[in-house]
């Protein structure tokens, strides 16, 4: 069975709150900010590795509402390979089995899915913090300069006395 990811390739503005409203809807874990962030970013994917009906879905609703939307179909792995020629083999393959492995794959996706979240965040964090090394490094010069200046105007100052 094919599967996709859901890709937000774009939001207008004046569409962000529908968005924003229907990507909370997909995802209901996901906070209003969180929520936010994904409407404002290009290209990010809001659900991954859906059935390709429910891509179907999901792409038509956020469409509904504004959004620009692309599917990207995934490569069956050779588990999914693996599983398809189960179901459709000649040989008595238990049910609840295919079943089971069925459930184990989405799992070890959704832990893929997981650790991208949190590499996107920590890299964003990162990068926040990049930006405040930056501005304290700015905040050290004018300190000095002032220190400087002042320096400069204390030396002044006692010359004119003496």
């Amino acid at each position: 069975m094919a599967e996709a990811n859901v890709i937000l390739v774009e939001c207008p503005a004046d569409k962000k709150m529908g968005v924003i409203k229907v990507l909370r809807i997909i995802d209901p874990a996901l906070s209003l900010p969180d929520a936010k962030t994904k409407a404002e970013t290009a290209n990010i994917t809001v659900k991954e590795a859906v059935y390709k009906n429910e891509a179907e879905k999901l792409k038509k609703d956020l469409e509904e509402v504004g959004a620009i939307v692309k599917l990207q179909f995934i490569q069956p792995t050779n588990y999914d390979v693996y599983l398809e020629k189960l179901e459709h083999s000649t040989y008595n393959v238990i049910p609840e089995k295919i079943t089971f492995l069925k459930g184990k794959i989405k799992l070890l996706r959704a832990d893929i899915e997981k650790q991208k979240r949190e590499n996107y965040w920590l890299s964003a964090d990162i990068e926040k913090q990049k930006q405040e090394n930056n501005r304290l490094s700015v905040d050290t010069e004018k300190l000095e300069n002032d220190k400087q200046f002042a320096t400069t105007d204390f030396m002044i100052d006692q010359e004119d006395i003496w």
